[in-house]
């Protein structure tokens, strides 16, 4: 995996994700930005499982993706793409079975 950011890059087998809360506003911050003070107040309108647009996209999901969370259909604006992924193959031989003699 090669992992960048604006200090350089680096290769690596595993790599560690940190997300900065303030470059992206914490669920609380948001939800207070979206939703009418009632709305907010009501977590089946605003909780982080609801949809209230009935897009099938929950608000968790309409935060991380950007989009809006009362507008149906909206289109996230993340995407994710894997150049290459390989697996070791682990190859072990069969278990002994017992035979009778």
């Amino acid at each position: 995996m090669r992992a960048s950011n604006v200090a350089g890059s680096a290769n690596s087998n595993t790599a560690t994700v940190t997300v900065n809360s303030s470059v992206v506003p914490p669920y609380d911050f948001w939800k207070a930005a979206i939703f009418t003070t009632a709305e907010a107040a009501d977590p089946l309108i605003s909780g982080p499982t609801a949809d209230p647009d009935g897009d099938g996209v929950s608000n968790q999901n309409e935060f991380i993706y950007g989009t809006a969370p009362k507008v149906p259909g909206t289109v996230p604006n993340a995407a994710v793409s894997f150049q290459e992924i390989k697996f070791p193959l682990i190859s072990q031989p069969p278990p002994q079975q017992e035979r009778a003699i």
